[in-house]
């Protein structure tokens, strides 16, 4: 179960194990199972997803990019940058333009000239 999922640890193994055959195993004996017997592929190598995230949590910025229709049935996109750690809108920018490859180059470029020009 640990070399088809390398990322389940003891406790989720247990919960899988009780789930699938019925058996209550304690995590911790599962601990000593793996110990004894799982060795980790060798290919694998660098920090988990989930402590990567933890070190860079505190600059991750996520971006979206998402089209509204006005009152006036006008299209607008709309593209917004969040931090992620302080759940804080960094910024926003809009363009009313048609729905082209170029589009979200220019959004970023209208976000960009806004973001400098305003301090936050």
């Amino acid at each position: 179960m640990k070399q088809r999922n390398p990322a389940w640890g003891c406790p989720r193994i247990a919960q899988q194990t009780a789930l699938a055959f019925g058996i209550e195993i304690n995590k911790d004996m599962v601990r000593r199972i793996l110990a004894a017997h799982y060795r980790p592929d060798p290919k694998r190598t660098g920090p988990a997803w989930l402590t990567f995230l933890g070190h860079a949590k505190n600059s991750l910025w996520s971006i979206d990019l998402f089209r509204c229709e006005s009152a006036t049935m006008r299209t607008h996109w709309v593209l917004v940058v969040m931090d992620q750690f302080t759940r804080r809108i960094i910024g926003f920018g809009d363009a009313q333009l048609t729905p082209e490859p170029s589009m979200a180059r220019h959004c970023a470029e209208c976000f960009i000239r806004r973001f400098e020009s305003s301090p936050f």
